[in-house]
């Protein structure tokens, strides 16, 4: 009988919940993190260009992931500040 409560323990105890909390905490960091990487008058340039989804979600820009739609959105900043 004791060992049957060690292994419920083990399935209700803090490994559990901190997974689930680190999964939430992880995937917020990523949706994050992707305005992170531009500065504000950068968020504020793209948002007027119409960009603001790909600004929380830089893979809508490129099938090849995150940092290829980073690198696209800095690209149009570039083209846009040189016109």
């Amino acid at each position: 009988m004791a060992i049957r409560e060690k292994e419920e323990n083990k399935k209700n105890g803090m490994k559990v919940t901190d997974n689930m909390d680190g999964e939430k905490k992880a995937d917020e960091k990523l949706f994050a993190s992707g305005t992170k990487e531009f500065s504000d008058l950068e968020i504020l340039e793209l948002k007027k260009l119409g960009y603001s989804k790909a600004l929380k979600d830089p893979t809508i820009m490129s099938s090849k992931g995150r940092n290829m739609g980073i690198k696209i959105l800095k690209d149009i900043l570039k083209v846009n500040q040189q016109r």
